[in-house]
C-alpha cells in the first residue's frame, strides 16, 4: 500500500482523506494514519505545513527519497 500512496502523491499533494477516497475508502483508516506517520519519519513524504502537523488543512507531498523508491532498480 505504501507504493500506491507514493504513486498517488506523484501528481500533487493530497490530504489523508483524499488518499483514502482515491483508494475507495470513505475516510482514512487507522492503517493509513499509521502508514503516513511512518513515511514522514522515514522521509518518503513530507508535510505541506510542517509547522502545524495536526492542521486540518495538512497535505502530504512526495520527497526525492520517496520518488527514488518508485524508480525501477537496475540489475
Amino acid at each position: 500500500m505504501a507504493y500506491q500512496v507514493l504513486g498517488l502523491l506523484q501528481n500533487r499533494p493530497l490530504s489523508k482523506s483524499e488518499i483514502a477516497r482515491a483508494r475507495g475508502k470513505n475516510k482514512p483508516t487507522r492503517y493509513l494514519n499509521e502508514l503516513m506517520k511512518k513515511m514522514v519519519v522515514k522521509g518518503y513524504v513530507a508535510y505541506t505545513i510542517p509547522e502545524k502537523p495536526t492542521s486540518r488543512l495538512q497535505k502530504y507531498r512526495i520527497t526525492e527519497q520517496g520518488k527514488a523508491l518508485l524508480q525501477p532498480r537496475e540489475n
